[in-house]
């Protein structure tokens, strides 16, 4: 389907996509190949490299040092203003580029609820607020 949109000339700034799609790793190389940033949801329990090795994505967001989190907004919803803590740890791509990173949004970060972890792969220096809005 992407492939179909990019052969169309169907103009898009990033891909988005829940779970499901991210424990796709196939799709994380072919995205990166095409240089096509992304922004997936992935499992707690997935694996990501780091220069020190493979680690969790849960274990790499409870290191991340309080002072490191930061509160982005999402713009108004229904229900009043959508502000979550954030915070990117850095990872390994499968590509040469340096751009791809792991990120956590939260409600509570310092207690370690509502954690969703995501894999992305921006533009070097895309802000955490143009991340967030994907």
């Amino acid at each position: 389907m992407i492939a179909r949109a990019i052969t169309a000339g169907v103009p898009f700034a990033c891909f988005t996509a829940h779970e499901t799609y991210g424990q796709a790793k196939w799709l994380h190389a072919w995205l990166e190949g095409q240089d096509i940033w992304y922004v997936m949801a992935i499992r707690c329990s997935d694996t990501l490299t780091t220069p020190e090795g493979e680690r969790r994505a849960d274990d790499l967001i409870a290191a991340v040092p309080p002072r490191s989190w930061q509160t982005i907004s999402a713009g108004a919803g229904a229900h009043g203003p959508r502000e979550y803590d954030w915070a990117r740890v850095r990872v390994v791509t499968r590509s040469s580029s340096p751009r791809a990173m792991s990120c956590s949004t939260s409600a509570s970060p310092r207690a370690h609820l509502g954690i969703a972890s995501m894999r992305v792969y921006t533009q070097p220096g895309t802000s955490d607020p143009d991340v967030l809005q994907a």
